[in-house]
């Protein structure tokens, strides 16, 4: 019961990513640059994302039962967006949490709980019920394909991430264990940090290395940040020594990924210019045979008509 409520939270949650860069996982924080190239953006822009317009509908329901969270939330989305989307993400979930305890308490099987406005379709989801021996499993949310769409999801991720990062992966299999109300928060935050690369690796290995390799020399780098912090004298020339090192290594890997993805964003705008033109060719076909196409498909009504028993 709990794991499927936590598979139902996942697909949720993946559905309604907030729109703009995701927030990173907890760690220590090192100076961001206000310079674009800098930014620690692994491909986000293709996350899906809830538009602003479900964002302020799911603020008002908050608002109905909880003005001041409302307004704390609203005023984080203008003053600190980042921290605005980790906010929100938590209390989606816990909107979840308790709509689920309140319509059926902790035995509720998952799925015949309602679906908070945004981000999915409105009303209860399908209960769950037995299926009949030859009787097929429903394919909407709460049915039995769903559920295993949702959980394939789910165990992909974590497949890849025990072979890519696997300290990750045990961290996480750990607070599923002892702190299970914060797995999926953590999950979704890692989900958004890695699932860019997992996606990646599919079309161009070479990108999704790049992509590794990114996140590495930030870690690397964040690791000499902490250590000048309290270093002096000649050791502190040699981190920053080490340091500048760093740098110059991510530029160039900074610059293999831009190189990549304009080169992908070039062939798909080839291939976009050529579906353009043939469908341009089969308007200005299909405007000179109007005639034609009306007279054939008739005769094709008219035919299939007298073939069908009425009576």
């Amino acid at each position: 019961m709990k794991r499927m409520f936590l598979l139902t939270i996942f697909a949720v949650v993946l559905c309604c990513t907030v729109g703009g860069q995701t927030s990173q996982p907890a760690q220590p924080v090192s100076p961001v640059s206000n310079d674009p190239f800098w930014q620690e953006d692994q491909g986000a822009e293709n996350f899906p994302k809830m538009s602003e317009e479900r964002i302020t509908q799911f603020l008002e329901q908050i608002r109905k039962e909880n003005p001041a969270r409302a307004n704390e939330l609203g005023k984080l989305r203008k003053e600190n967006p980042d921290e605005f989307r980790t906010q929100f993400r938590a209390e989606f979930i816990k909107q979840m949490r308790q709509r689920r305890e309140h319509q059926g308490g902790p035995g509720t099987p998952p799925g015949s709980e309602s679906r908070p406005g945004p981000g999915g379709p409105q009303g209860p989801m399908p209960s769950q019920r037995p299926s009949q021996p030859g009787q097929p499993q429903p394919a909407g949310p709460g049915g039995g394909r769903w559920r295993e769409r949702m959980e394939k999801m789910h165990n992909d991720f974590i497949a890849w991430l025990e072979k890519n990062y696997p300290d990750q992966a045990e961290s996480l299999k750990s607070l599923q264990e002892k702190k299970p109300e914060e797995y999926m928060p953590r999950a979704m935050e890692l989900m958004h940090r890695y699932e860019p690369i997992m996606r990646a690796e599919k079309d161009n290995p070479k990108l999704a290395q790049a992509m590794k390799d990114d996140l590495e020399l930030q870690k690397q780098r964040d690791a000499l940040l902490r250590q000048i912090h309290s270093a002096t004298g000649k050791e502190r020339e040699k981190l920053i020594a080490e340091l500048k090192d760093n740098v110059s290594r991510r530029f160039d890997v900074i610059m293999s990924k831009k190189q990549m993805q304009y080169d992908n964003l070039k062939k798909r705008l080839e291939d976009l210019k050529k579906e353009v033109k043939t469908r341009e060719g089969e308007l200005e076909k299909l405007k000179t045979t109007k005639d034609k196409a009306v007279t054939e498909h008739l005769n094709e009504l008219v035919s299939q008509a007298e073939k069908v028993q009425w009576d």
